[in-house]
C-alpha cells in the first residue's frame, strides 16, 4: 500500500518599501508573458497568490496607519490539499516577516492589524456563500 503525498504551495509577496511587490510560486517568479496572462499557475496558487497580495497590502496600510515608514517584508503563505474528498485547502498559513528594527510583539500587532484589513483572508475564513449554476446558451441563428 503506498501513501499518498500531500499536495502543499507556497507562495511569496515581498515589498521593499516602496517598490511594487514581488511574487514568486514555490520559488518560481511570476512574469507577466502576455497581456493579462501569466504562464504555469494553478487555479490553487491564484487563490494562494490572492492571499499573499491582498495581506501584504494590508500590511502596508497597516504600517501607515501606525505611522511606520515602509519597512521591507515578505508574507508567506501555504496551502495544505486535504487529504479526502472534496478537492479543498484543509490548512493555508500565512507568515508575515519583517526586515528592520522591529520586536517580535511589533511585528504580532502589526500583523493582527492587516488581518483585519484583509478582505481575501477574511471572505476565505468566513466561509462565505459560493453560489453555482449552469447555462446553456442557444446557437445564434444564421443570418
Amino acid at each position: 500500500m503506498t501513501v499518498a503525498q500531500t499536495k502543499r504551495w507556497s507562495v511569496n509577496a515581498i515589498s521593499y518599501g516602496q517598490e511594487p511587490l514581488q511574487v514568486f510560486c514555490d520559488s518560481r517568479p511570476l512574469t507577466q508573458t502576455k497581456l493579462a496572462t501569466i504562464d504555469n499557475v494553478s487555479p490553487v496558487e491564484f487563490l494562494l497568490i490572492s492571499v499573499a497580495t491582498c495581506f501584504a497590502l494590508s500590511v502596508r496600510a497597516a504600517l501607515a496607519a501606525r505611522k511606520l515608514p515602509r519597512l521591507g517584508f515578505e508574507v508567506v503563505v501555504s496551502g495544505e490539499k486535504a487529504p479526502d474528498p472534496p478537492s479543498r485547502l484543509m490548512h493555508i498559513a500565512v507568515v508575515a516577516v519583517f526586515r528592520g528594527n522591529l520586536t517580535e510583539a511589533d511585528a504580532a500587532a502589526i500583523a493582527a492589524d492587516a488581518k483585519l484589513l484583509c478582505t481575501v483572508t477574511n471572505s476565505i475564513q468566513g466561509a462565505p456563500t459560493i453560489s453555482i449554476s449552469g447555462r446553456a446558451l442557444q446557437p445564434e441563428p444564421a443570418r
